[in-house]
């Protein structure tokens, strides 16, 4: 097993994806923690196949305050290496 959230209990929904190329990983997730209050996008990334990941860090707060707190992300790496999320805002 790995450690990829900084924080435990943070994500406790389970809403996440991952999405891996080569020897990069990439997982992002709903998550409530920090100001403002309200879901984030959080995510880590690795580039040891999945050994270690680096801290994770939020990717996107919405400017209304909060994303969908009950859909999903969806994540791909693209051709370098970039993570791309989707995700439902409210």
């Amino acid at each position: 097993p790995v450690v990829v959230n900084g924080e435990d209990g943070s994500a406790r929904e389970g809403l996440h994806a991952l999405a891996a190329r080569g020897d990069h990983v990439a997982i992002a997730w709903l998550d409530p923690r920090g100001e403002p209050k309200g879901s984030k996008v959080w995510c880590a990334l690795s580039k040891d196949g999945g050994v270690s990941f680096a801290a994770d860090f939020v990717a996107y707060r919405s400017p209304s305050g909060t994303i969908c707190p009950c859909c999903h992300p969806s994540l791909r790496l693209d051709a370098k290496n970039r993570a791309v999320v989707m995700w439902r805002d409210a």
